[in-house]
């Protein structure tokens, strides 16, 4: 839909300025790692830790202290583990969604 759009609707310096845009940010997003604190202010019940980019693998590892992922799309119970010092922060649900 979007190169209908792109080659239907916009005038030909549109289409460069687009070509342009998706070029930038789609290489951008393969290179960036992303970490997310997706939970409440305060004191919350449940946190919610978002990667997303090239090195998720290998933070999901460090972060669990295992060397093999939990299957993709199962949540499993792993301890939580400060990468630098191995010690055990929580115990959480991890779910892995291989891209």
């Amino acid at each position: 839909m979007w190169l209908f759009l792109q080659r239907r609707l916009l005038p030909v310096r549109g289409r460069r300025v687009c070509k342009l845009f998706c070029r930038f940010y789609c290489q951008a997003a393969k290179r960036d790692t992303i970490f997310a604190l997706s939970s409440g202010q305060g004191k919350c019940g449940v946190a919610v830790i978002r990667t997303s980019g090239p090195a998720s693998y290998s933070a999901l590892l460090c972060m669990t202290g295992t060397k093999e992922p939990p299957l993709p799309r199962t949540a499993t119970l792993r301890r939580i583990c400060d990468p630098s010092s191995s010690e055990i922060l929580d115990r959480g649900l991890v779910l892995w969604f291989p891209g």
